[in-house]
């Protein structure tokens, strides 16, 4: 257009190559716009791998609430209803007294109310110390086999 008011082109140079721009436009966009049986694929897919990754968090039922789901978190396991109208506050933390907590030990810990004999902790004093943990009123305790 500029150099049309600048008399470099004449009008009908410049509608020439739009011509010629929309007529490649028209043969090459079709053959980048994917077919909806590939886009539906595609969202499948997606949402089946986001499932997936859901399931993979899922450690299992709330032993509290008895109606949220307990999952993985960044640093410890918890209750998915903490933003409930009546929110349950349960939760593992993913280290207690210097020992890992695994997914099979939080899971077994839901599943049961309470662990096996885990061995690995360690004291404020720096002893260690072995012991199961069990859920007592929405808390995780210690118990320790005599």
């Amino acid at each position: 257009m500029n150099d049309i008011g600048h008399g470099k082109r004449t009008q009908d140079e410049f509608l020439a190559n739009i011509h010629k721009l929309v007529n490649k436009l028209v043969q090459e966009v079709p053959g980048q716009i994917a077919d909806e049986t590939t886009l539906n694929n595609s969202i499948q897919t997606q949402a089946s791998e986001q499932a997936a990754e859901k399931e993979k968090l899922l450690i299992g039922k709330c032993p509290v609430c008895k109606t949220g789901n307990v999952t993985d978190r960044k640093t410890f396991y918890g209750c998915s209803n903490y933003k409930a109208d009546t929110p349950c506050k349960f939760s593992i933390a993913k280290k207690i007294a210097g020992k890992t907590i695994t997914k099979a030990i939080a899971k077994q810990l839901i599943d049961n109310g309470q662990t096996k004999e885990l061995k690995g902790f360690k004291s404020k004093s720096g002893k260690d110390f072995s012991a199961s943990l069990k859920v007592v009123n929405s808390k995780i305790e210690f118990s320790f086999n005599k």
